[in-house]
């Protein structure tokens, strides 16, 4: 079985990455994988520092990409204790490469034609989910992934083009505008009520005891 889904860990700080290595014999043959952070790691830290093990072997090149789809997800690859950075399944084929793109599509759908798989995938998916969005560091992180995504459109010029282009667009809705128009007019409305209905309740409960109602902040 040459193919192999293996995992390497960093047994510094317990980082893993996951990959997919074709390996001939049952011997380890010094690959710990290529991913960009994972290879920084090693240049790091050395690469006794690091240790890799056989999780699945196939004798289908196919088969072990399609086992690494499933355990390498956007999920595992948003954690903070994992080196990867893009899901698994795709190999190492540029995503311009015909080749790669068929066989890719391939392997989707036969993933995606197994009820089996996509029950294991969603469950798997829903529990990583679950435990990242309980750890701090990670939810720090995304955030500040979004702030910075943010900070790069909104300094695109195309963007600010486009969202400037399509402001005006929907202002010049009158559709638009009718919906905009309602909905202040409602807030508003509300606000009046409310401050109303404070005034009575102060008014009319006894000065000994106080308000006898409160309104909303």
């Amino acid at each position: 079985m040459p193919w192999i889904v293996y995992e390497t860990t960093n047994k510094v700080n317990g980082k893993k990455y996951v990959g997919v290595h074709k390996q001939d014999g049952e011997e380890f043959d010094g690959y710990l994988g290529s991913g960009k952070y994972l290879s920084n790691a090693i240049k790091k830290h050395g690469e006794d520092a690091f240790e890799r093990r056989t999780l699945f072997s196939y004798d289908d090149e196919d088969a072990a990409y399609i086992k690494e789809s499933e355990i390498v997800t956007e999920e595992w690859c948003g954690r903070s204790d994992t080196y990867n950075i893009k899901v698994g399944g795709s190999g190492g084929f540029p995503h311009n490469d015909p080749e790669f793109k068929a066989r890719h599509s391939e392997r989707m759908r036969a993933m995606n034609a197994d009820p089996e798989f996509k029950a294991r995938h969603s469950e798997r998916s829903r529990e990583t989910m679950r435990a990242m969005n309980a750890d701090p560091e990670f939810k720090a992180r995304q955030a500040e992934r979004s702030r910075e995504r943010m900070r790069a459109r909104n300094a695109n010029p195309e963007f600010k083009k486009r969202s400037s282009e399509g402001m005006l667009a929907r202002h010049a809705d009158p559709e638009f505008k009718a919906k905009r128009l309602a909905g202040i007019q409602s807030y508003y409305q509300s606000r009046r009520r409310e401050k109303a209905n404070a005034l009575l309740c102060f008014i009319d409960a006894p000065a000994t005891e106080g308000p006898a109602c409160q309104s909303n902040p």
